[in-house]
């Protein structure tokens, strides 16, 4: 553990965000943020972020922390951090298709923030 982090969070008066498997990108930006701001080590990431799953990850997490992998896990974040997006990842998430089928319907302030969540799941290369 590091030595300079106290193991209370500085910012426990903002919540962690909870997980249930859905939008596990959406999940992981939030997460980073928080831990960002909070000089959160990488080695008790894993501990913080479980106690706030709800089922099934929470279910997910227990077999994995059963299985062989799981000791090796606690304290390696950014492998954890691919596992749950290899298992609560959408298969059929498909931004680009969204984007195509964005219609404006609602008026152009809600059309603007539709687009804008849907833009934020593209990934485009600059090259």
């Amino acid at each position: 553990m590091n030595p300079h982090y106290n193991g209370i969070t500085r910012l426990g008066r903002l919540d962690f965000p909870r997980f249930n498997g859905d939008k596990v990108r959406e999940w992981l930006f939030k997460v980073e943020e928080f831990f960002l701001i909070d000089g959160t080590p990488d080695d008790i990431k894993v501990r913080i972020s479980s106690i706030h799953f709800d089922v099934p990850a929470s279910t997910w997490h227990q077999a994995i922390m059963q299985s062989d992998l799981g000791v090796d896990l606690l304290l390696d974040w950014k492998s954890y951090r691919l596992l749950l997006v290899e298992r609560f990842e959408e298969v059929l998430d498909d931004p680009i298709a969204d984007l195509k089928n964005l219609q404006e319907t609602d008026g152009i302030a809600e059309y603007n923030e539709k687009f804008e969540v849907i833009r934020a799941r593209v990934k485009l290369s600059s090259t």
